[in-house]
This record gives C-alpha cells, structure tokens and sequence, in this order.
C-alpha cells in the first residue's frame, strides 16, 4: 500500500491563513482556503508564510478596499498605508512612519528609504489638502500612487533611486519592487566610487567621504574597521553618532562596516547613550537605534549569501539578523565562550583556579558582534578591490573601548577583558561559521594576518 504524501509546508500554511481568515470574516473554512488559494496564485501574499508573513497575508486579504474588479471603490490611503508597513515589517525591515498624514500625503521610512503616498490629482475646488482621505476635499475613487526614493534625505545631488508605483500596487510586491530597486541603486553607485584617501591607521583606500573622525581631534580619519584601534586617543562617539545618522540618510553607499560601529556603540549605551545625544533638553535630534540596536538596518551581501541570510532581502533590522544567525548556527556563543576560556587559562600556574568564561563573555555585545560579521562580509563582498577589512579583529583595544563606552554612557567595563575577547573572538568565530575566512586575508603590507 502505498505511503500517503506529506504535504507541503506551503499547504500547511496556506491552511492555517484560511482558518484565520474564516475565523475573521465568518466567510466559511472552503470559501476563505479558495481566497488565500487565489491570492497566492496572483501573488498577492507576502512570499514567507511565517508568523509574521500570515499577519500581514491576513490584513491584506480582510482590507476591505482590496482591489477585486473594475468597479470603482473608495481607495482608503490610510489602509493602504498600514498595508505597506505590515508587509516591510513581515520581511524583516526596520520600519518608521508619521501616524498621521501632512500635507496630503502618508510617509514612511522603511530601511533606508523614504516613502510617500499622495492622490496624484489635486483636491477639489476650495480644498485643503491635509487629510487625503476627506471625502469632501478629495475623489476617493482615485488611485493614489507610491514614490519610494533613496537615500532618505535628499541631498544637492539627484536622488540614487526613485521608484513610483500604483497605488492598487499589492503590499508584498511593494516590497520586492523596492527590495529589487534598492539593491540595484546600491550597487551602481558603489561600483562608480573613487578609493582617494587612505584609512590614517591601516592605510587601506576609501572614498574621502567614507573616512571619518572618531576622536576630539579632526584627525585621524578612519576606517570602520579602525574606529576602536590602539592608536586612537580621546574618542568622541557621540559626534561620531551623529555623523553616522546624517550618512544613514544621505548616502546608499557608506561601507557597511559602520554600521557595525554603530551597533556597538547602541549594544554598550542603550537608553543612557540616547539622552545623551538628544542633550538635557531633548532637543537634539538622534535616532532611535541608539537605544535599541535591533532597529539598525544591516546590509546584507547581494549574491552569494550564508544560508543564515538566504531569506532576507537587500538588508534587515539587527534583530532578524542575529535571531537568524543563531537559529542557523545554535552553538556559536558557545563555542565563543569555550575559546574565551582557553585564552584566560592558557598560562595558569599549578594550582590555580581556573577562569570561568561565563564570567567574561559578554552577552549584551553579541548583536555588535553579529554585526560586526555580516556587515565587514558585506562589505568586502560589495567592495572586492578593497582588502577584505577582517582586519578588525587586531584592532579591537582595551583602552578605546573603555573610553567609549565611558562616553556613551555605557553600564559595561570596557576596562576588563570580557568586552574585549567578546568582540574579538566572537567576529573571527561568527565570520568562519558564515563562510567567510578572517586568517587568512592579506595585509596592508603584503603578509598574511
């Protein structure tokens, strides 16, 4: 007799959404499978049915302006709005918006991009164009229309990536059509940069712009991998904050490596960090990844992916990032811990007690040090004239990053050795349990490090 067939993991959550759906709507279990069955075979639905991948399926399929004929309908852009939200969040984007519209238009800030939704007619006579879904200043019947641009804020120069799209446009394509644009936009404008400035402590090439000041002084300017060296006296991170925020706006191409400074500097300072910046009267602005580096956009490498990040888009919060990493690679901290160990007690005298490494790892920098990873192999990966910068693993010291996290306000020693082992040992094992070899990359002098 022949073993029944098991059914696909697509079926089963094919299945679950129906139940949801029919549970939502009360529209029967059959009818609520065969609307989930069409919305995928136009592909409509979000492209992962996970948890968050079905709470976004199930809002589109109850949004009640869902485009389903050429009747003409009120097309609600506040629905449409929160659509498109729910469907960045379900791919794993870090997402920000305005709760209300301005001006006409609904904007947003998914990852690195801005968008708006506006009606692309003006209001009726005598109107004022606040709310774009006030039917007696606008045709609700309208379809508004999408602009998704890049980088967020525009600079003198035009903007790197302009994509605008139908209103009707579904929330799950959204994403890939943006996801597809930003990559591409991305690596144009890397592959037209210039190398005119040598990093001022290891000497590897950088457009000028990329190098910056991580000290009081104007100088050195420096790499990302850099910015904790030995070789660096009175940092000031909370200048060097606030220069990565306005590059985290303005420029798609900045080395992906700082961001992995960034997650280190939010890992050690958290909300204290965040005051901090936005000064005693709270005036100053900063973002809110500063306290919460979970909220950082990672780049992520456009080909040749760990399995770890097969699932994600052109990038992804911090926070999918490391839940991926350690869902694939379970026994990294672990084996962290255990080499921690061996360099604590390598020459312990007879008769004395052994370091326990649990005392010394640092779990609060383990998301810095899945950053540090991902984002130095994305760099190299998106910038392969370069040297690959794995070099930040001998740059890492003890006394800058007890002045920086002194700076930011941080709760955590950087004095003691746990931080410092933590980060270095930690990237070299995260990086080869990724695919990416960090012994054995050149040296600015031609050896092997």
């Amino acid at each position: 007799m022949p073993r029944p067939r098991k059914k696909t993991s697509s079926l089963s959550h094919q299945q679950q959404l129906a139940r949801a759906l029919n549970q939502a709507c009360g529209c029967g279990y059959q009818e609520a499978l065969r609307r989930v069955v069409e919305a995928a075979r136009q592909r409509l639905l979000p492209p992962v049915l996970d948890q968050a991948g079905r709470a976004a399926a199930l809002e589109l399929l109850l949004a009640p302006d869902r485009p389903v004929g050429p009747q003409l309908r009120p097309v609600i852009t506040e629905h449409l709005q929160q659509r498109m939200l729910t469907a960045f969040r379900a791919a794993h984007w870090p997402v920000e918006a305005d709760g209300a519209a301005e001006c006409g238009q609904w904007t947003g800030w998914p990852g690195p991009v801005r968008s708006s939704l506006a009606r692309t007619r003006g209001p009726l006579p005598r109107a004022i164009p606040e709310d774009p879904d006030d039917p007696g200043h606008n045709d609700l019947t309208q379809d508004p229309e999408w602009t998704f641009i890049a980088p967020r804020i525009m600079d003198l120069e035009p903007e790197a990536m302009v994509l605008t799209l139908p209103g009707s446009t579904p929330a799950a394509e959204l994403v890939q059509q943006v996801s597809a644009a930003f990559a591409a936009a991305r690596a144009a404008h890397i592959a037209k940069l210039s190398d005119r400035r040598a990093c001022e402590v290891c000497a590897d090439p950088y457009p000028a712009d990329h190098l910056l000041t991580v000290t009081e002084a104007a100088r050195p300017r420096v790499c990302p991998a850099c910015a904790f060296s030995n070789e660096l006296v009175d940092l000031h991170p909370l200048q060097l904050a606030s220069d990565l925020d306005r590059l985290f706006h303005q420029d798609i191409t900045l080395p992906a490596g700082w961001t992995a400074v960034a997650a280190l500097l939010a890992c050690a300072g958290g909300q204290a960090f965040l005051e901090r910046l936005r000064g005693d009267d709270g005036r100053r602005l900063a973002a809110d990844h500063w306290a919460d580096a979970g909220r950082l956009w990672i780049p992520l490498p456009p080909a040749a992916r760990p399995a770890a990040l097969a699932g994600f888009g052109p990038g992804a919060s911090l926070a999918a990032v490391v839940e991926a990493v350690d869902r694939t690679h379970p026994q990294l901290t672990g084996q962290v811990r255990s080499l921690i160990g061996d360099e604590l007690n390598a020459e312990l005298e007879d008769g004395e007690d052994a370091y326990d490494p649990d005392n010394y790892f640092v779990a609060r920098l383990w998301p810095a040090v899945v950053a540090y990873a991902v984002c130095l192999g994305t760099q190299a990966q998106e910038r392969p004239r370069q040297r690959p910068p794995w070099h930040v693993v001998d740059q890492f010291a003890i006394d800058s990053l007890e002045d920086a996290f002194e700076q930011v306000g941080s709760d955590l020693s950087g004095a003691e050795p746990g931080a410092y082992w933590t980060l270095t040992l930690g990237v070299e094992v995260v990086a080869e349990a990724l695919g990416w070899p960090v012994r054995t990359t050149t040296t600015a002098g031609g050896g092997r490090a």
